[in-house]
């Protein structure tokens, strides 16, 4: 019997992960309820709380001795969804912080900013939505002061589970010089590609050192690399045409 709630809970855990959205409000609260109640079959309980509270945003108004009263909740059960209904009432008091459209000259200030000074190498990822919002950032930094590894697999798999729609490289040299090495044509040459398989855009890869900082984007670089590291392009100049 106990496998057999380890496969239904494993089930739930992946269709929590893979299709969230087809779960039912019994079925959400079910996979909650294992938290507290690690070994017992929860979906009676979630369907006696539902029942006792009316709908789901209404459990997260109830008081621990609302919760005690359903059949089936312990104090520790009761503790974890008192504890969810703070959470949920800090969030939904908290106003959100305004999202803006990234300007790119106050963007490049404020990071050069961030950077310059910087001791150490490091890289951002910046992912962006299609309103041009950062939704999300990413640090690399090996602390070193002439060089951070980055493992663009490592970055692949960020943009697979971020999905942006565009996506900003910032790193920093130390040493002061931010005319681009080598070794930064080819990471760019390599992100180019990453962004163009996973049909995202690749708006800028920035320098920071001393002085103005140098952007791939506006010295005309960017485009080139972009003619060069373009799946849809290299795919059409080896197989131009299939007939299957």
């Amino acid at each position: 019997m106990e496998q057999l709630h380890e496969g239904h809970r494993q089930r739930m855990f992946e269709r929590l992960m893979k299709h969230p959205d087809s779960l039912n409000d019994h079925e959400i609260l079910e996979i909650l309820l294992y938290f507290s109640i690690p070994r017992v079959n929860t979906n009676e309980l979630a369907h006696a709380l539902l029942e006792a509270f009316g709908d789901l945003p209404r459990i997260f108004e109830g008081t621990f001795e609302q919760f005690m009263s359903v059949k089936g909740v312990g104090k520790h059960t009761a503790t974890h969804l008192l504890c969810l209904k703070e959470i949920h009432t800090r969030l939904t008091r908290r106003e959100a912080p305004e999202r803006k459209a990234i300007n790119m000259r106050s963007f490049v200030e404020i990071v050069s900013k961030k950077l310059s000074n910087l001791r150490t190498e490091v890289l951002e990822l910046y992912c962006l939505d299609r309103k041009h919002q950062i939704s999300f950032v990413q640090q690399f930094t090996d602390n070193k002061a002439d060089e951070v590894g980055v493992n663009v697999w490592e970055i692949n798999e960020l943009i697979v589970a971020q999905k942006p729609h565009a996506v900003i490289i910032v790193h920093n040299h130390p040493t002061g010089a931010v005319e681009p090495s080598e070794q930064d044509d080819q990471f760019t040459a390599q992100i180019q590609l990453l962004c163009s398989f996973s049909n995202v855009l690749f708006y800028d890869h920035i320098i920071v050192g001393q002085g103005n900082p140098y952007s791939y984007h506006l010295s005309g670089r960017l485009e080139i690399i972009k003619g060069n590291f373009d799946i849809a392009k290299l795919l059409q100049r080896r197989n131009p045409m299939y007939k299957l």
